[in-house]
């Protein structure tokens, strides 16, 4: 036989919103050759295109971050040459969302026809602050919940004896609803950028021992 809680258990809810400050933004270079070896050339040529093009936008180094690199073979029929498609991806992290939009633009020219997005999120770069005040609105939640529960069963309550947590969805690597985009230098001006407001939530589970 299972034990048998001796109190109440509860849940929690705290949510706080935050304004994103921090864009992240996957960058590709991808192309397409008759060998391996040519494939790869024409990506690395265009990625270091990209990561010029974002240090002169005032991307730091240690905002920019490679992602993976990626060779694919293939034949279109049976008797056809191979073809081959090199992939390298970066990730860039930008911290000035106003003009996020720019960079994005100057990076997708210079890397040309390659370039392409595959992911843009807007993200709270410091979310420990705003997870702390989620936590204790949970909290206070819980207990209010835990209180109630107590006055209907004419029970006081006692003091806490488990909390277990489970952060909200995470709203920095979140790529739910986020389709990858493939955008040519040749389009229309910079995309605009709205940065909002973002949810951070906590739940907790909270166990209280009955107070007689």
């Amino acid at each position: 036989m299972s034990e048998r809680l001796t109190g109440i258990a509860v849940t929690g809810h705290g949510k706080v919103t935050a304004v994103p400050d921090l864009a992240a933004v996957r960058v590709s270079a991808a192309a397409q050759a008759g060998s391996a070896a040519e494939a790869l050339e024409q990506v690395t040529d265009a990625m270091r295109s990209i990561v010029g093009q974002a240090a002169a936008a005032g991307v730091s180094e240690a905002d920019r971050q490679t992602q993976g690199l990626h060779l694919q073979s293939w034949r279109e029929r049976p008797g056809r040459p191979m073809r081959h498609q090199g992939t390298q991806q970066l990730l860039l992290r930008l911290r000035d969302i106003e003009n996020a939009g720019d960079v994005v633009q100057r990076v997708l020219a210079a890397g040309g026809d390659h370039a392409g997005i595959d992911g843009f999120t807007l993200v709270v770069d410091d979310r420990d602050r705003h997870l702390e005040r989620a936590r204790e609105l949970a909290m206070a939640d819980a207990h209010r919940h835990a209180e109630q529960l107590a006055r209907l069963a004419q029970r006081p309550l006692g003091p806490v004896i488990a909390i277990a947590e489970n952060p909200g969805r995470d709203p920095i690597w979140d790529s739910s609803g986020v389709e990858a985009i493939r955008m040519s230098a040749a389009g229309p001006g910079e995309p605009p950028v709205q940065a909002g407001e973002l949810d951070i939530e906590v739940f907790l589970a909270v166990e209280y021992a009955w107070g007689d």
